[in-house]
C-alpha cells in the first residue's frame, strides 16, 4: 500500500514531533537572535559547538521602476534580466505560450486529521522556559533539534514521495485515510521570459515581472551594461534583515559558493583572448 507508511509516521507521532521540533527550532533561533541583538554584534560563533548565528541585510527595490525598465529596454536585454510567474499571466497570455511551457512535477499537501483529545503543546510555556535558559543551553537543544528533525524530514520527504506515486498511479486528486487526507497539489509550469518576450511582447515582463539580480550582474559581467548604473536607478523601498543560525561547517560551504558565483562574474567580464600555439621540433 502507497500510503501505509504515511499512515505509520503519523500513527507513531514522528509527524507531530517533526512539527514540535520545527516550531521550538524557530522559537530557539529567534531567542538567541534577540539577544545577539542586545550584544550590538552582527555575527557570533560558538565554536566548541561548531555554531553560528549571523545577521544579514537585503535591499528591497521598487517593482515599477520605468526608469530600470526603459534603461533595459534601450539596451536590448528584458527577456535576459527579468522574471514572471505563470500565475502572473493573465489567462489568454498562458493559453499563447502554453504550448512552450516546462511541466513540474506535482507535489501532495497532506492535512492531518483533527482529534478531540489531541493536546495541543504549551508553545506559551516552552517560550517562559527559554527565558530562563541559558543562551549556551539553548544553542546546544537547538543542535540537538536540528540533529532529530533533519532525520524525521528526511524520512518525511521520502514517504510524500511514495503518496505521490500512489496518487498518479491511481489516477486520483485526494485521498482519504485514517490519520488525515493526502491532496496532489499541481506545479505551475516553468516559463521562459524570452518566450513570454516574444510571443506577449515586454509588457507582461515589465508590469508583473521581477529583476533577477544574478542575471543582472552576469550581463553587466559580459559588458551588456554597466552594474554602478543600474544601481544608481534602483529605488530601494525597504531594507529586511534576517537571522540565519547554522552550523559553521554550512557557512563555510555558502561562502565558497559565493566566492565561485564572484569568480564566474570576474571570468565573463574578461575579455576573450586568442591563443597561438607553436609546434617546436
Amino acid at each position: 500500500m502507497p500510503f501505509k507508511a504515511l499512515e505509520e509516521f503519523v500513527e507513531n507521532l514522528q509527524y507531530s514531533k517533526m512539527v514540535k521540533l520545527k516550531k521550538c527550532m524557530d522559537l530557539l533561533r529567534l531567542s538567541i537572535g534577540e539577544d545577539q541583538i542586545k550584544r550590538g554584534l552582527r555575527r557570533m560563533e560558538w565554536t566548541e559547538l561548531g555554531i553560528v548565528g549571523s545577521f544579514s541585510s537585503m535591499n528591497v527595490y521598487e517593482k515599477h521602476n520605468e526608469e530600470l525598465m526603459e534603461y533595459f529596454d534601450n539596451h536590448g536585454v528584458i527577456g535576459q534580466v527579468m522574471n514572471i510567474k505563470w500565475r502572473e499571466l493573465l489567462s489568454h497570455e498562458q493559453l499563447l505560450i502554453s504550448g512552450l511551457c516546462k511541466p513540474k512535477e506535482p507535489y501532495i499537501r497532506f492535512t492531518p486529521k483533527r482529534t478531540k483529545n489531541e493536546s495541543a503543546y504549551d508553545f506559551d510555556g516552552y517560550q517562559l522556559k527559554l527565558a530562563n535558559q541559558s543562551i549556551q543551553s539553548q544553542i546546544i537543544e537547538w543542535k540537538s533539534n536540528k540533529w532529530l528533525y533533519n532525520r524525521l524530514f528526511d524520512s518525511w520527504v521520502i514517504i510524500r514521495k511514495r503518496a505521490l506515486q500512489g496518487l498518479l498511479e491511481q489516477e486520483k486528486r485526494k485521498e482519504f485515510l485514517p490519520v488525515g487526507s493526502v491532496s496532489l497539489i499541481q506545479s505551475d509550469p516553468e516559463i521562459s521570459s524570452l518566450h513570454v518576450q516574444k510571443y506577449l511582447g515586454n509588457e507582461p515582463l515589465i508590469s508583473r515581472g521581477r529583476v533577477d539580480m544574478s542575471k543582472v550582474k552576469e550581463y553587466a559581467a559580459r559588458g551588456f551594461f554597466s552594474l554602478l548604473e543600474i544601481q544608481q536607478l534602483q529605488k530601494i523601498s525597504d531594507v529586511r534583515s534576517t537571522y540565519r543560525l547554522m552550523e559553521i561547517s554550512s557557512e563555510r560551504q555558502a561562502l565558497i559558493v559565493q566566492h565561485w558565483r564572484e569568480m564566474h562574474y570576474s571570468f565573463l567580464s574578461r575579455p576573450p583572448q586568442n591563443h597561438f600555439f607553436r609546434n617546436e621540433m
